[in-house]
């Protein structure tokens, strides 16, 4: 069985949220998050707002890390991308600058997603990464 999990960034704290909470979703895309650490529910809309859902997408990296949506990966030969999800495509994606690197759609592309590890995650990115790459990951729709 797959194992649906989530994490939260929260931008008014700047922090990750990725145990004790609850996510509620109602049916048009907006959302709530519960902190048990403050004891409040943060809301969400569907046209943004102050919480950015991330989605577990079913793999780890090479030091078995789970992979969620966001997160900034490494190969071997040092090629860099972001996971993002693609509602054209319907799977999850690596990307860089140039385009995809790796793609989640089927049983056979989950070897290529073995050889990378996380660095970072594009709401906390390495600081080395933002001097090489710059304004690269700001790009992104988070």
């Amino acid at each position: 069985m797959r194992e649906i999990k989530f994490r939260a960034w929260d931008k008014n704290s700047e922090q990750m949220i990725t145990e004790g909470g609850f996510i509620e979703l109602n049916g048009n895309g907006a959302f709530k998050v519960f902190i048990e650490t403050s004891g409040e529910w943060e809301e969400n809309g569907k046209n943004g707002g102050d919480i950015i859902l991330m989605q577990y997408i079913g793999l780890k990296d090479t030091d078995k890390k789970k992979i969620f949506e966001g997160d900034i990966l490494v190969d071997g030969d040092d090629v860099v991308g972001i996971v993002e999800y693609s509602i054209n495509d319907g799977c999850f994606l690596l990307v860089d600058e140039y385009g995809i690197i790796a793609e989640h759609r089927y049983a056979t592309e989950v070897f290529m997603w073995q050889k990378f590890t996380i660095i970072g995650n594009i709401c906390e990115p390495p600081e080395e990464l933002l001097n090489q790459y710059g304004e690269y990951f700001y790009k992104s729709e988070y």
